[in-house]
C-alpha cells in the first residue's frame, strides 16, 4: 500500500499530536506545574518561620497546646537588662518591719509578661508601667526571703502600694488595683497561711492609732451621690477584718 502525501502529512501531525498529549498526561500542564511549585515554595516558607519562631510546649489547663514564641537576642538581652532592674530595685526597696521586730515586707517589682510578650514579638511601644508587684518576707532571724504575694496573681489586680503591718504582726494591709480600669481595693494578706483578702474598695491611707478605731484601717472611697453629679470621696475606717465600716467623713466631690 503506498501512502499519498497528504495522507503522510496526516500521520505525521497525528503522531506529534499524540505526543503533546501524552507528554502533558505525563508531565502535567506546565501552567498547572508551575503554579503548584509556587505554592508548595510559599507554603515551605512559612513552616520554616513558624519553626523559628514558635515551639510546642506542654498543653495548658484546657488541653491545647500553645505556642511559645522564641526571643531574638536583642529581644533576651533587653528582658535580661529589665529583670536585673527589678532585681536592683528589689534589693534596694523600701523594707516595712513587723511590731515585733520578726519579719521585714517590702513591695517587690517583676516584669509584666505582657510587656515580656510584646518585646519578644517586636510590638512594644515602651508605654506604660513596664513591672508588676508582689511582696515579699524576710524572715529577719533566718534571713530566707519568702514570696508572700506572687506577682500577676489572680487575687489582686497588678500593682501594689500603701504597704503596712497589723498590730499584731500576723499580717500585711496593701492597696491594690489595676490602672487600665482605675479600679482598686484594700487587701490583707495573712502572714502564717498567705490567704489574700479583699477587705474593701478604696484606697488604704494607714492603720488608724487612736480611740475609738485602734487597730482599724483608714480608706478613701468614693460614691455618687444622685443629682450631684461626679465622683464623692469620703474617709471611712474599716475593721482589720473587713466586717465593719465607719463613715469618718461627709462625701465632698474634693479629693
Amino acid at each position: 500500500m503506498v501512502l499519498t502525501k497528504q495522507q503522510i502529512v496526516k500521520i505525521v501531525l497525528g503522531t506529534i499530536a499524540l505526543l503533546l498529549l501524552l507528554d502533558i498526561i505525563f508531565r502535567g500542564d506546565p501552567f498547572a506545574e508551575q503554579y503548584a511549585k509556587k505554592k508548595a515554595k510559599i507554603e515551605a516558607v512559612i513552616k520554616a518561620q513558624q519553626a523559628q519562631l514558635s515551639t510546642p510546649i506542654a498543653p495548658d489547663s484546657s488541653g491545647e497546646k500553645q505556642l511559645c514564641i522564641n526571643a531574638s537576642p536583642e529581644a533576651e538581652m533587653y528582658i535580661a537588662e529589665l529583670n536585673a532592674q527589678a532585681e536592683t530595685d528589689n534589693e534596694n526597696a523600701e523594707r516595712f518591719f513587723s511590731p515585733d521586730m520578726n519579719y521585714a515586707a517590702y513591695i517587690s517589682k517583676a516584669l509584666d509578661p505582657y510587656v515580656k510578650k510584646e518585646i519578644i514579638q517586636g510590638t512594644y511601644t515602651k508605654e506604660g508601667p513596664q513591672y508588676i508587684n508582689g511582696i515579699d518576707l524576710i524572715n529577719q532571724q533566718t534571713g530566707q526571703v519568702k514570696q508572700l504575694v506572687i506577682p500577676g496573681s489572680e487575687d489582686i489586680g497588678d500593682y501594689i502600694t500603701n504597704l503596712e503591718w497589723s498590730l499584731e504582726s500576723d499580717a500585711v494591709f496593701f492597696t491594690c488595683g489595676s490602672i487600665s480600669v482605675s479600679s482598686y481595693g484594700v487587701y490583707r494578706c495573712d502572714v502564717p497561711s498567705g490567704e489574700i483578702t479583699c477587705l474593701s474598695d478604696g484606697i488604704f491611707q494607714g492603720l488608724i492609732l487612736d480611740s475609738p478605731h485602734i487597730g482599724f484601717l483608714k480608706v478613701t472611697k468614693s460614691c455618687f451621690i444622685e443629682g450631684e453629679g461626679g465622683r464623692h470621696w469620703y474617709e471611712a475606717a474599716i475593721s482589720p477584718d473587713g466586717k465593719t465600716e465607719i463613715q469618718l467623713t461627709e462625701p465632698s466631690i474634693n479629693f
